[in-house]
């Protein structure tokens, strides 16, 4: 029986862990397409602009002189640098570009996590920048990448998510309904 008709993909930050560093327990289909049931997918950089390491007083000095939030007691949130998210972005949009139906990566430029907002921790419009010119560059034919202004957080951004959910999955003759 379907039970899963579509995925938004939100929360990606495993991608810096994979490969970039972190800790993080090994997840080698994470990303990948289920080809025995394709399913409409929407993939959103969701805290995809930092590593999520261990406690501060455990990080290098390499780590400690970026950008960083202690999230909790075990974990700090450090901002990746230029070249770092260059290699998440390619990475993703490797894998996002293998999925066999039409699929759309949605890019909040207003930012990538909860921290990564005017005035936050680890605001970072560079990176943002950087991920997208990559995406552009490197997306496929059956990849729509869909900018948007808004913060990720924002119940705008999550509007928009749901309207082009609906487009994607009529494209596949569904219709999730109203909101």
């Amino acid at each position: 029986e379907k039970w899963l008709s579509g995925l938004i993909d939100l929360t990606t930050h495993e991608a810096t862990r994979l490969w970039i560093s972190g800790d993080h327990t090994p997840m080698p289909l994470r990303f990948e397409e289920n080809k025995n049931s394709s399913i409409p997918r929407i993939t959103v950089p969701g805290g995809i602009n930092f590593l999520s390491l261990g406690n501060y007083n455990t990080l290098s000095k390499h780590y400690k002189k970026r950008k960083f939030f202690i999230h909790s007691e075990a974990f700090t949130h450090v901002c990746l640098n230029k070249n770092e998210m260059i290699k998440v972005a390619n990475k993703l949009i490797e894998k996002i570009n293998r999925f066999s139906l039409p699929t759309i990566l949605a890019i909040p430029m207003g930012g990538f996590s909860s921290e990564d907002i005017k005035g936050g921790s680890l605001e970072n419009i560079e990176l943002r920048e950087t991920f997208k010119n990559v995406v552009l560059r490197k997306a496929n034919k059956n990849v729509e990448v869909v900018i948007c202004k808004e913060h990720i957080s924002s119940k705008s951004f999550a509007n928009k998510l749901f309207d082009n959910f609906n487009k994607l999955k009529n494209k596949n003759g569904e219709h999730l309904g109203s909101q």
